[in-house]
């Protein structure tokens, strides 16, 4: 007969995101979360070889290019193959001619052509492993935004944004992402024969390109960058029994358009049913622009923030460029989020920034962007929790 001995407990377990540990606090005992100090400044090390000055300057070069041909930022990702110690840059069909923004092209936008492109790019780093990515801020300084923190978290690595990427001293930000957290970057880590006068530690730094400079990167990376033309907008006022929420009066309010009120459907006198129906057969008509940017309202996961968006373009004339109104909307959001996020690492209480962000106004007309809580129970900000 063998005993088989039970394994080991582990002294400590995670429990959502909560370390626990087994404990016998004279009343209670059992898995009780551990009472930690804050971790302070956290420090995380690369030892894998540094990116090659080459690529580098490949980066530079395409996003030079983006800026030129499109003013338009621009992204690529990087990869780190372990037994050959080498690195390598894809980039992957995304839209250009943005703006301040850029996206890759995923899901809905992906046609069968730009599928297989991108299943293409992939295979090429098959036996590498993902370690980072770099995008440009056009002539803009580099920073980490609210969206690239979010956006970094999940993907392990070194993430360099590329500012004022028009002229010779190249603003570059760093930043390390790994199991979740965002470290400080260590430069002399990922940057060959850092200057040893230069504090490797600073997140940010100018990179002077060489004389005699000449941009150079690989050709098949313009075959993933497709121009993006936002169509003519088609602006249609909501269906009757929307609701939103009025700040003057704290509560929500029904939106009853008066009949042969909204635009698209000229000024005719029809019934609550025929109202709904041609805004269905609206929906179905709508441009690629105002469905990207409907997605990208419903990804704000605040219901209150895309209702007050919606009010402002019900009214917008047809030839209103629905793409600027939406964008200028969304980046005034990410503004607010980034905002709220330097409060709180400032240290100031919820209750202090909110009362702050409760005077934030959009410039569309004057109304203010947030509804206290308190006042709004069906509706929260739930970024803000």
């Amino acid at each position: 007969m063998t005993t088989e001995t039970a394994p080991k407990a582990p002294e400590m377990t995670l429990k959502n995101g909560v370390v626990l540990s087994y404990q016998e606090l004279g009343l209670w005992s059992g898995d009780i979360a551990k009472d930690l100090p804050p971790a302070g400044q956290i420090n995380i090390r690369w030892h894998g070889a540094p990116i090659p000055r080459e690529l580098w300057d490949q980066l530079i070069s395409f996003f030079k290019h983006a800026n030129a041909t499109w003013k338009s930022e621009a992204q690529a990702r990087l990869f780190y193959n372990v037994e050959r110690q080498e690195w390598k840059a894809v980039v992957a069909p995304q839209r250009v001619g943005t703006g301040m923004y850029s996206g890759e092209l995923k899901g809905y936008y992906l046609d069968a052509e730009k599928q297989a492109l991108r299943d293409k790019v992939f295979a090429e780093v098959a036996d590498c492993l993902p370690c980072g990515t770099a995008h440009s801020h056009c002539d803009c300084s580099a920073f980490q935004s609210g969206t690239d923190h979010r956006d970094e978290l999940g993907q392990p690595g070194i993430h360099i944004t590329f500012g004022r990427v028009a002229g010779d001293k190249i603003h570059v930000h760093g930043r390390v992402s790994f199991r979740k957290l965002i470290y400080p970057v260590t430069w002399s880590d990922w940057f060959p024969d850092w200057p040893e006068e230069l504090d490797p530690k600073r997140d940010e730094f100018e990179y002077v390109l060489s004389e005699g400079f000449k941009p150079d990167f690989p050709k098949e990376w313009l075959d993933c960058c497709f121009e993006y033309s936002p169509p003519p907008a088609r602006v249609y006022s909501p269906p009757v029994g929307k609701s939103y929420w009025d700040n003057a009066q704290k509560c929500w309010v029904e939106d009853t358009p008066a009949a042969g009120s909204a635009y698209g459907f000229g000024r005719r006198n029809l019934e609550d049913d025929e109202w709904v129906d041609l805004w269905e057969e609206a929906n179905a008509e709508k441009g690629t622009a105002q469905k990207y940017y409907e997605e990208a309202l419903q990804s704000t996961s605040s219901q209150a923030f895309a209702q007050l968006v919606r009010r402002h373009m019900a009214p917008l004339p047809l030839d209103t460029e629905i793409d600027g109104a939406y964008r200028d909307l969304l980046e005034a959001y990410e503004a607010l989020l980034d905002a709220y996020e330097n409060a709180k690492d400032l240290g100031l209480e919820r209750a202090d920034i909110m009362a702050i962000l409760n005077e934030y106004e959009y410039g569309v007309d004057r109304t203010p962007l947030l509804a206290a809580q308190a006042d709004s129970p069906q509706q929260g900000w739930s970024e803000f929790d």
